[in-house]
């Protein structure tokens, strides 16, 4: 049984929620539907005897077993800075490589345009004229609320103005960005001064309502001074998307240990098939700030060596090089057509996912093509557990959760290593903080844990073979790294692919 209880519909939130549910990411349902810490009522609510996520978390105070996924809880601790609450005597973290992300989550900072406009687009702040509370009429309180939506929007009509990238890092803050979140801060706490924290307890419901819509509209005006100050930098990174801003900590050790050791568990336990890296647990134990009094590595119940082989393609070409997307294409088109479909691709961006759908929906195929994005996550791996033949497109969201034991998926291929790309914000500022040694402490161990998880979809039953395709030579030519360390001891195969060329051929 799983609990859902108190979060906030952040990207990662909606993307998981509409896994299950045919509704495009951004659609205002989820919001209508989620139960947030930032909108409930709490005590205050008049429905609270009827609400849902109320009724499991006082069901849950006698379950033997709580199942929570790392998000709700961390957004407890972490988040809201509550404790958790289910209590609990023993905890297993289960998958426990991403405790380290899911603590930077639920710290993550973001001054969004479009949650200020659904703030102030509410009318829960104009209450009643007469009430010996109310400190400026409606109208006094609709014109602040209209001067707040004009300077906000000056404010990200600015924000593109200065970085019109969609993704882009501040390593330092803008001094007219700064300024004009000044000027939209001044105008909220005015409009929060107007609305009277004085309740007299005769409307429940409207009170509890108010209450909550100040305090998040005082979050909002907080989020917004904190990411516009790029105060912590380098220790937070700070960044553009779309039309917020974010901030983030570049390492959450210290939290996410502590939050772990702060509840009533007498023991604990983590759990998971990447947590070691060539036999050593010395990256997670750094990121995670966890340190275990045992550990135990278990071996494959498959026989990986009779199951599969890696197959290393190399096409001389850096990720930058104009023709790279294109030499991908033409590699995994063949590789594909070769095996009949019953392939799982992952691709390391978007812009290249987008061109491999492309290029497979040139021409009818004898398999079906399935494209992330074209439907649900959940429904997509529906199809292709359904379809034996059909071929799945996919980015960094199914290197993890893809389970499709026998004849369905005998090849996994994988376009490189996969970096994060040099301009994320997270890994600017990670770099910044530790110098060249970001590399090997944090950006090549990360990649080899993904580059694991996603090998990994290949063999789920003793039955299953195939094999595992990366396109990228520097998997063996690379030694320093070491990246056949952390894959299976399995037989490899080099293809060399040679400009312009259609079909990889091997070396000799």
């Amino acid at each position: 049984m799983r609990l859902h209880g108190r979060w906030r519909p952040g990207s990662e939130e909606r993307r998981r929620a509409t896994s299950e549910l045919s509704l495009p990411p951004d659609s205002p349902a989820v919001l209508r539907i989620a139960a947030s810490s930032r909108t409930c009522l709490g005590f205050r609510c008049p429905l609270r005897e009827a609400c849902f996520a109320q009724k499991v978390l006082k069901d849950a105070q006698g379950w033997s077993v709580v199942v929570a996924n790392y998000h709700l809880f961390f957004s407890y601790i972490l988040g809201s800075g509550n404790p958790f609450p289910v209590s609990y005597d023993l905890l297993i973290c289960d998958e426990a490589h991403k405790i380290p992300d899911a603590a930077r989550s639920s710290m993550t900072v973001t001054a969004s345009r479009d949650d200020l406009v659904r703030l102030l687009r509410s009318r829960i702040f104009l209450s009643d004229d007469s009430s010996s509370s109310v400190r400026a009429t409606n109208e006094e309180r609709s014109a602040v609320a209209a001067e707040i939506r004009q300077e906000a929007v000056r404010f990200y009509e600015l924000l593109e103005v200065k970085c019109p990238q969609a993704k882009a890092a501040f390593t330092s803050r803008n001094e007219e960005l700064w300024h004009q979140q000044q000027v939209v801060s001044e105008k909220i706490r005015t409009l929060l001064d107007m609305v009277a924290p004085e309740t007299d307890g005769e409307d429940e419901e409207e009170d509890g309502a108010i209450a909550v819509w100040t305090e998040e509209l005082q979050r909002a005006r907080t989020a917004l001074e904190w990411c516009a100050s790029v105060g912590q930098y380098p220790e937070w990174a700070y960044w553009k998307d779309g039309a917020s801003l974010s901030s983030a900590p570049v390492v959450s050790s210290a939290e996410a240990s502590q939050c772990l050791q702060s509840g009533a568990a007498e023991k604990a336990f983590f759990v998971s098939a990447t947590l070691t890296l060539g036999g050593t647990w010395d990256y997670w134990m750094r990121e995670s700030g966890i340190r275990p009094t045992a550990f135990f590595i278990g071996g494959s119940s498959f026989d990986l060596e009779a199951q599969m082989e890696i197959v290393v393609v190399d096409t001389g070409l850096s990720v930058t090089d104009t023709e790279y997307d294109g030499t991908v294409c033409r590699v995994v088109e063949k590789l594909t057509e070769a095996n009949g479909g019953r392939t799982l691709v992952l691709a390391s961006s978007h812009r290249l996912l987008k061109k491999l759908g492309e290029t497979f929906r040139r021409k009818r195929r004898s398999y079906a093509v399935l494209v992330q994005g074209d439907l649900p996550r959940t429904e997509l791996l529906e199809f292709f557990r359904k379809d034996e033949t059909s071929v799945l497109i996919g980015s960094a969201s199914f290197r993890e959760g893809v389970d499709v034991p026998g004849g369905g998926l005998t090849q996994v291929i994988i376009d490189r290593i996969p970096f994060p790309h040099p301009g994320d914000p997270m890994v600017q500022a990670r770099t910044t903080l530790e110098g060249q040694a970001a590399f090997c402490r944090s950006t090549l161990p990360e990649a080899k844990m993904v580059l694991k998880q996603a090998a990994g979809r290949l063999i789920r039953s003793t039955t299953d073979s195939g094999r595992v395709v990366i396109v990228d030579g520097r998997v063996l030519d690379r030694k320093d790294w070491n990246i056949p360390a952390v894959l299976p001891r399995v037989r490899y195969r080099r293809l060399f692919v040679p400009p312009k060329s259609v079909a990889p051929s091997e070396a000799v």
